[in-house]
């Protein structure tokens, strides 16, 4: 960081720790292009860690702490980094060896180590500048590759669009493998506006969060509809309980208008902005609401933003543009992942959401597959369903997502007893807690179409 750009609360000197850390991983063997995993708790210590990261011309792959051991080794296994960092406790928790070529890097002896005085390689726009991992489909995570070039276009979009400035306090809430984190990291870097990064602990509770809010006067703030709605249901939607609130930003979900008129009375000198993109494209479309919105309309997504190019072909939304992924770690995901369109043969990334344009204006209206948000993270129902159909006593499963959560119908294997505590037990440690299914209901067989495909429809 350039003296007087941007700071996070809390932190004295970013820049000094953000070099420390860079001069680390180089010591390491980290240079331009290479990866490098995060498993970081949210704190000013850890956005300097992606700070050195970078520096050090890598991209970072941030891995959420409370991953169980199988999925960090599959993601490991996957994007192959060059150096793990990590708390000097996390990597003596570790449960497993890491593969031939990554370095473990404890975060205390990196803030500690001297800086180099040469300089740093530069990484190059094609270069990755961070791999997200993602829900997959077949039962394993997938990678999603954003370069250097695909970042800078959101991120030059959100600072003209949102008009950030120095005197901004921007909230980070998402954790590093959300890419909210994406924005509240580098646009208020880039601005030179404060990042408040939220604790773990205060992010638990809504309460919390709003007091933070308050307490910090936090002027911008980047979050899904769940949390605004949880932290709005705290407060009971206390009219001006948000006096500094300037922007607010939703994304991830479905915002629906009774939310946006509950923080229209709480933030009441806030402008609501809806976003939407999935991963592979960061922010693709954006609707400013207007000061008084219609009661009871839907909330559109809005138009195309970041200089993307949408288009609708069998209701289905793709895009194309400069933020949208380079691929997968896995090429072979990348087929059905991407198509042509146009006379150009333009590239386009299959977001498998199904949209409506009306007036301009496009509209969610669903997913086309098995994909869904939970507390605005990406949840594939086929990878739930393999990891419970990987218990021994399970002989079929299948997935849904409700409104309290996911609920997972299981049929026993032979009539064999089935406890859910067992299941629950075998699920986390090869799934994150929000994957793991909120509601278990026991079936003699799994309901099907006329065609012989599972008829989720029922189970609904």
């Amino acid at each position: 960081m350039r003296r007087g750009r941007g700071r996070v609360a809390g932190s004295p000197d970013l820049e000094r720790s953000s070099l420390r850390v860079a001069s680390a991983l180089a010591a390491a063997g980290v240079g331009a292009g290479d990866l490098v995993a995060v498993r970081l708790e949210r704190s000013a210590a850890s956005v300097a860690a992606v700070y050195g990261v970078l520096l050090a011309g890598a991209g970072y792959v941030p891995i959420e702490l409370e991953a169980p051991a199988a999925r960090v080794a599959a993601i490991l296994a996957d994007c192959k980094p060059r150096a793990l960092l990590a708390s000097a406790s996390a990597l003596g928790e570790l449960s497993l060896a890491l593969p031939s070529g990554v370095r473990p890097v404890a975060l205390e002896a990196a803030l500690a180590s001297p800086t180099r005085a040469d300089r740093f390689a530069d990484a190059r726009p094609g270069d990755p500048a961070y791999v997200l991992y993602t829900s997959g489909s077949t039962g394993a995570p997938k990678g999603v590759v954003i370069e250097h070039r695909g970042s800078l276009a959101f991120l030059r979009w959100a600072l003209k669009e949102f008009a950030l400035r120095p005197g901004d306090r921007v909230a980070n809430l998402a954790p590093l493998q959300f890419d909210l984190s994406v924005f509240d990291l580098f646009a208020a870097r880039a601005a030179g506006a404060e990042v408040h990064v939220v604790s773990r602990r205060d992010g638990l509770f809504p309460a919390e969060i709003a007091r933070y809010l308050r307490r910090r006067r936090i002027t911008v703030f980047y979050s899904v509809p769940s949390v605004l709605a949880s932290v709005s249901g705290a407060l009971a939607r206390a009219r001006g309980a948000f006096p500094d609130l300037r922007l607010l930003l939703s994304a991830g979900e479905p915002l629906s208008p009774e939310l946006a008129a509950g923080w229209r009375a709480a933030a009441p000198n806030a402008v609501l902005y809806n976003l939407y993109g999935p991963t592979e494209t960061n922010v693709c479309a954006a609707y400013r609401l207007p000061a008084a919105p219609p009661v009871g309309a839907a909330v559109p997504i809005g138009r195309a933003a970041a200089g993307a190019r949408l288009d609708v072909r069998r209701g289905e939304l793709w895009v194309s543009g400069p933020s949208v992924m380079r691929g997968y770690m896995d090429p072979k995901l990348d087929r059905a992942a991407f198509g042509r369109s146009g006379a150009k043969g333009r590239r386009f990334y299959r977001t498998g959401d199904l949209v409506a344009r009306r007036r301009g204006l496009l509209y969610f209206l669903g997913r086309r597959d098995g994909l869904v948000k939970v507390s605005g993270r990406r949840v594939e129902l086929g990878e739930v369903e393999a990891a419970v159909r990987r218990h021994p006593a399970v002989s079929d499963a299948a997935v849904i997502h409700e409104a309290a959560g996911l609920a997972a119908f299981v049929v026993a294997r032979g009539g064999r007893r089935l406890r859910w505590a067992d299941l629950r037990r075998a699920l986390a440690a090869d799934l994150p807690s929000y994957m793991i299914p909120a509601r278990f209901e026991r079936r003699l067989r799994l309901p099907t179409l006329a065609s012989g495909k599972l008829d989720r429809g029922s189970l609904a």
